[in-house]
């Protein structure tokens, strides 16, 4: 049984050129949730609506799914904002995904991760963007996961202890909310590996933990192939060290998955 699903993004994104089908190339016998960016009024697209092609992107999964013989799933990846929060919500009133990421990259103004956030305060930037993503969990947007929590504290360099310092207060809501809608805390292996934010996830498990959250999802924030599933070992050998033996996957519906033996546990 394969244990995750990577959540990669494709050509269906805007910010990624890679080929659907190079992902299943790859990984003929896995199944593939691509979530694809969804995200209204995007500074980094010079202020543009990048709404994914829905029914190219169906067919395109169909005529894999027989091409391949596994099945795959529809996803997206969700950019908050409160102004565009009806917009959102009407898109995926017209649109079913299997699997709704809900993030926070903007807002309103500039993207969190362009320049713009070296010129301001390292708090005002940490409390702004805690706060956008309360903001996200408050809404009546649908999600199962709750991904990369910090996206726009990446250009930032912070220890867990400054973290805490800065915004506990709203992480501490942030996690509140998390379990209170059911969702699943994702693990973003790009996050935590790449941009070198392991030890602001490993303080976070802790913490949601203490609140009593159960459910972890495991994403490697691919734009192309070479990232596909990047460091799964690594974050799923942090979770064992927390006691977490379990982690929620996604496809026709969410499951509770082993990460000792890969059996489902529910």
């Amino acid at each position: 049984m394969t244990l995750f699903t990577p959540s990669p993004h494709s050509e269906f994104s805007f910010d990624s050129t890679e080929p659907l089908s190079r992902y299943l190339q790859a990984h003929p016998n896995a199944p593939v949730v691509a979530t694809e960016q969804l995200d209204f009024h995007n500074p980094v697209a010079h202020f543009r609506n990048n709404v994914p092609n829905y029914a190219k992107y169906c067919r395109t999964l169909t005529t894999l799914q027989k091409r391949y013989g596994v099945r795959l799933y529809r996803g997206v990846e969700i950019g908050y904002t409160a102004a565009a929060e009806a917009k959102i919500i009407a898109y995926l009133d017209r649109h079913p995904f299997d699997l709704r990421l809900l993030a926070v990259h903007q807002n309103g103004q500039f993207d969190f991760t362009q320049r713009t956030v070296l010129q301001l305060p390292v708090a005002e930037v940490v409390r702004e963007y805690l706060q956008l993503i309360i903001d996200a969990l408050e809404s009546p947007v649908p999600a199962d996961v709750l991904a990369h929590f910090d996206y726009g504290l990446r250009q930032l360099t912070l220890t867990p202890a400054e973290l805490d310092h800065y915004a506990g207060d709203r992480l501490d809501r942030m996690l509140a909310l998390v379990c209170q809608r059911g969702l699943a805390l994702e693990l973003n292996t790009k996050s935590m590996y790449h941009y070198g934010n392991v030890a602001l996830y490993d303080a976070l498990i802790t913490r949601y933990l203490a609140h009593g959250g159960h459910r972890f999802s495991i994403g490697s924030d691919a734009h192309q192939l070479s990232g596909y599933a990047s460091q799964f070992a690594a974050a799923r050998r942090l979770l064992l060290q927390h006691g977490v033996t379990t982690i929620t996957r996604f496809t026709d519906h969410p499951e509770t998955v082993s990460l000792v033996n890969g059996a489902r546990t529910a």
